[in-house]
Parts: structure tokens; C-alpha cells; sequence
């Protein structure tokens, strides 16, 4: 009897296993269909959106990815506001400062520039008198000299508007600092 009965229940077991395997498989592939059609309607979506909504959406994606803010005091560590506050201002002032001792050193180098400049000019003056001097180099030697000068010029033009910039700062920094 207790054969029997074994014998039965594994039976069972047998012929009902592959059908349970076969049921749970079948829901496998309803499965990978439904996301395969899925993924053709997002295909399909892709495609028909347009360059432009693209473009557009994928920088909105960046705007609200990206913080535009500079997030000054978040980290500040054990110090209050106010703390944090005269840190930063002092922090803008060293910077002017360090921005006022670099324009400085560039006007020096400069002015040495455009000294050298003049004597390389006043040389090339005496050697294009001589009988034997040879027109092809002194003309190369103008050239460069006059590409040293454009370039200097431009120095000079981007070293007076940094100036500007850093006494507009300065003033900035006067106004919302109080004096010590």
C-alpha cells in the first residue's frame, strides 16, 4: 500500500511537473514580448520626435540635472554666517590684491618689452644703411618686429580693460565691506 500510494504521488509529481515548467515559461515569453513591444513604441516615439525637441529636451535635462547656482555657504563647517561672510570677503580682497600685483608685473614686462622693441628697431635702422646688409633678413626682422609690436598692443588693450575690471571689483568690494 505505501508503494502505492509512493508510486502515485510521484507520478503525479511527473506529470504534472513539465506542465507547471511549461506554464511558467510561457509567462516568461508574454513577458519579454510586452517589453519588446515597449521598446518598438519607444522606437517609434524616438524617431518621430524631431531634432529640435531633441535638442530641447535634452538640455532641459541638463538645466534640472545641473544646480546654475554656486552654492556659496553650504559647506561652511563650524563657522555662522557671519563668520563665513567676512571669510569670503576677505577672500575677495586677497584676490584683488594678488590681481593687482600680476597687472603690475605684466605692465613692468611691458614696458621692458617695448624698450627692447625700440633698441631692436634703432639696431635694425643702422644695419639697413650698410652697404652690405642683406635686404631679405632686414625685411624679416621689420615683420617680426612689427608682429611683436601688434602683439604687445593687444597685451596692452587687455591689461587696461583687466584694470578697469579690477577697479570695478574694488569698488564693488569698498561699498559691501565695511571698513575695518
Amino acid at each position: 500500500m505505501k508503494n502505492i500510494i509512493l508510486v502515485s504521488i510521484l507520478g503525479a509529481f511527473l506529470f504534472l511537473s513539465p506542465g507547471q515548467a511549461f506554464a511558467q515559461s510561457k509567462g516568461q515569453e508574454r513577458k519579454e514580448k510586452a517589453q519588446e513591444k515597449r521598446e518598438e513604441a519607444q522606437d517609434e516615439m524616438d524617431s518621430a520626435q524631431t531634432e529640435d525637441e531633441r535638442v530641447s529636451a535634452e538640455k532641459a535635462n541638463k538645466r534640472s540635472k545641473g544646480n546654475s547656482g554656486k552654492a556659496y555657504g553650504k559647506n561652511k563647517g563650524d563657522m555662522t554666517g557671519r563668520e563665513f561672510g567676512q571669510h569670503r570677503a576677505q577672500m575677495a580682497q586677497n584676490m584683488a590684491e594678488e590681481t593687482e600685483s600680476r597687472l603690475s608685473e605684466t605692465d613692468s614686462l611691458l614696458t621692458d618689452r617695448r624698450d627692447r622693441l625700440k633698441r631692436m628697431k634703432e639696431s635694425l635702422g643702422e644695419k639697413s644703411t650698410l652697404p652690405e646688409a642683406d635686404k631679405k633678413e632686414i625685411e624679416e626682422r621689420r615683420e617680426r618686429i612689427s608682429k611683436a609690436e601688434e602683439r604687445l598692443s593687444q597685451l596692452e588693450v587687455l591689461l587696461k580693460e583687466t584694470r578697469e575690471r579690477l577697479r570695478k571689483t574694488e569698488q564693488s568690494l569698498k561699498e559691501v565691506t565695511p571698513e575695518n
